[in-house]
């Protein structure tokens, strides 16, 4: 009850998770904005319809964390 095998974890990463906001294509386009600068993090959240901290979370590597760069 409540407890789930790793693989069914794993089954609900990124944009299989019902609540996924992002694709993985914007989580690319998110560290590629980053990487380039002169955007906030609140700037690029506003632009994907997410939170700062989501931006921060995606590029500290504490979100998507399966996706490679």
């Amino acid at each position: 009850m409540g407890v789930s095998s790793p693989a069914a974890r794993a089954a609900k990463r990124g944009e299989k998770n019902p609540a996924c906001k992002l694709t993985a294509e914007q989580v690319l386009e998110i560290r590629a904005l980053a990487a380039r600068g002169g955007l906030l993090l609140r700037e690029i959240g506003a632009m994907y319809g997410v939170s700062r901290s989501n931006v921060g979370a995606i590029l500290r590597g504490r979100s998507w964390t399966h996706l490679a760069d």
